[in-house]
Order: structure tokens, then C-alpha cells, then sequence
């Protein structure tokens, strides 16, 4: 059962599919290698489901990581195109008839 979920866990997930190599991908988001490691469990834990393989040192998308990264990346990708949707209504504005986007 998934509970609440965190923007941060969709980001680490993300970069670590994307390096497939936790020291790189705990370099990139700036955070200790255990600290993503133990992030990624738990997320798996939380989605019920593994998401990647691993061998010894190396890690790679199972076949639910690589759907599931395709659902996050259209995910992310429309939550961030809605907020900018968002911050553009809230500026404000002397237009008699704001955007047809804001007022929906």
C-alpha cells in the first residue's frame, strides 16, 4: 500500500534509473551513497514491488522499474508544467480576461 510518497523520492528514483550507479546518482543529488540506498528501499517497500536488480555492486531497472520510470518521468513532467501554469496565474495582472488555462 502505498502511503505518501515524496516528490524527493520520485527525483532520487529518477536519477538513480537514469546512472543505473548509486555513487554517481548519490553524487548527482548531492546525498550520502546509504542515505539513496535506504531511500530506494523504502520506496520499494512503499510501492510494494522491486524496481531494479542487483549484483553486487551493480544496479539496473527490472522490468516494473523501467514501467514505473515511465510513469514518473510523465508524472513529473506534468506536475511541473502545471506549476507553471500556476505561478503565471498568480501574477498579477491588469488583462480584463485572464488566460483560459487560469480560470478552468
Amino acid at each position: 500500500m502505498v502511503r505518501s510518497m515524496e516528490w524527493q523520492q520520485f527525483e532520487y528514483f529518477k536519477t538513480l534509473a537514469q546512472m543505473q550507479h548509486v555513487t554517481r546518482a548519490s553524487e548527482a543529488l548531492s546525498i550520502t551513497q546509504p542515505a539513496l540506498s535506504r531511500s530506494i528501499t523504502r520506496f520499494e517497500e512503499e510501492i510494494g514491488v522491486p524496481l531494479f536488480e542487483r549484483q553486487g555492486r551493480s544496479i539496473r531497472l527490472n522490468k516494473y522499474g523501467q514501467l514505473f520510470l515511465q510513469r514518473v518521468e510523465n508524472i513529473m513532467r506534468e506536475l511541473k508544467k502545471e506549476n507553471r501554469k500556476f505561478k503565471i496565474c498568480s501574477i498579477p495582472t491588469r488583462v480584463k480576461y485572464p488566460l483560459d488555462f487560469c480560470i478552468r
